[in-house]
């Protein structure tokens, strides 16, 4: 890992478990904050600008990170995608936060559909990371057998609740598209040419859909306390995670350049050798 990886990766990690707590703090109210630090600390006091600089620079710090990988392919150029992709989803689903919290406002309005197809599209690039080689059709209905029973059971009823007939096909395709980032990190642990990525890539894929699982919750069904930490505090980490194997994939591939090289340089010399 190159000096500059290792600078980031310093930011990103107090970046993330600060706003987490900062979010955990103002939920549960663990510390009494001085008055002086309340504006700086207390996110209900924080205008649309500063949640946005919060929320996001941890993703913009890893996609940084993986751009400055040494080597790219599919893989990390697709990985990078996501993580600007899901940057554009953080920035709008604040501005939802902030339409939700006007007078006379709701959650799920127009700035939350930007937001859905955003992350929709972030897994697109992640699945596309992944490949669809081995196919591995079982391994599907593992995130299909969940998102059909919380989807169906949860997430849809609560959306005719509340009236909010416009967001079900939306849902639905951004469900089915996060179970197949899933299933194929899982296909993709059958590949032995990226088996370590693929492995760290799957634990991911499973903390996306514990934050995605919660943060529906939060905005379809109810609110309870600590619930946007913990939306964060596992999203974090799957956006870390994808960066990490991103970072396998490609010291990897250099390692193998490397191999390559020394294997081309030491064959002259056995053929001289041979010659003589």
């Amino acid at each position: 890992m190159s000096t500059l990886a290792v600078l980031l990766w310093a930011l990103i990690v107090p970046a993330a478990l600060g706003y987490t707590f900062v979010l955990l703090n103002g939920g549960l109210g663990l510390v009494e904050l001085p008055p002086a630090l309340v504006p700086v600390l207390d996110p209900a006091s924080w205008d649309t600008l500063t949640t946005v600089l919060f929320k996001t620079t941890p993703i913009w710090l890893l996609a940084v990170t993986v751009a400055v990988l040494p080597k790219h392919d599919g893989y990390t150029l697709a990985v990078l995608a996501g993580l600007l992709l899901s940057s554009v989803g953080d920035v709008a689903l604040v501005l939802d936060d902030a339409a939700a919290a006007t007078a006379g406002g709701k959650a799920g309005g127009p700035p939350f559909l930007i937001g859905l197809v955003a992350f929709l599209i972030a897994h697109v690039a992640y699945v596309a990371a992944f490949g669809i080689k081995p196919l591995q059709p079982l391994y599907a209905l593992v995130p299909g057998a969940y998102l059909a029973l919380y989807l169906g059971g949860v997430i849809l009823p609560a959306l005719a609740l509340k009236q909010h007939d416009e967001l079900v096909g939306p849902v639905l395709a951004y469900g089915v598209v996060i179970g197949s980032m899933f299933w194929r990190a899982l296909a993709a642990t059958g590949n032995a040419a990226q088996k370590e990525p693929a492995v760290v890539a799957v634990v991911a894929a499973f903390f996306f859909i514990v934050s995605d699982s919660v943060l529906s919750y939060h905005i379809f069904v109810a609110k309870f306390p600590g619930s946007s930490a913990i939306v964060m505090a596992t999203y974090y980490v799957a956006q870390a995670l994808f960066a990490v194997a991103a970072s396998k994939k490609s010291y990897a591939a250099v390692k193998e350049g490397r191999k390559a090289a020394k294997a081309a340089k030491a064959s002259p010399a056995k053929e001289s050798k041979k010659a003589k």
